[in-house]
């Protein structure tokens, strides 16, 4: 499977811990929804130029969840990576 950089949709993971699913599966059972996905830029091939090496989460995606709340800020974040 190749997981990209992505708005919205369902999370995806490419080596994923069980606890990282289990966040996932929480902050979308809770209301939140799947906002962003962020991906090693460049892939994680070794002889790429920028790769993991750059990636502050290794192998890992980077995933943010958002849920709307009545009170300021509005807006509640939660995030993980797997």
């Amino acid at each position: 499977m190749i997981v990209s950089h992505k708005l919205g949709g369902y999370p995806q993971y490419e080596n994923c811990r069980l606890d990282s699913l289990e966040a996932a599966w929480s902050a979308l059972s809770g209301g939140y929804f799947h906002l962003l996905q962020l991906c090693a830029p460049g892939g994680f091939a070794d002889d790429l130029p920028c790769g993991y090496y750059d990636w502050p989460f290794g192998y890992n995606t980077f995933h943010v969840f958002a849920k709307v709340i009545a009170q300021p800020p509005f807006v509640k974040f939660l995030y993980n990576w797997g």
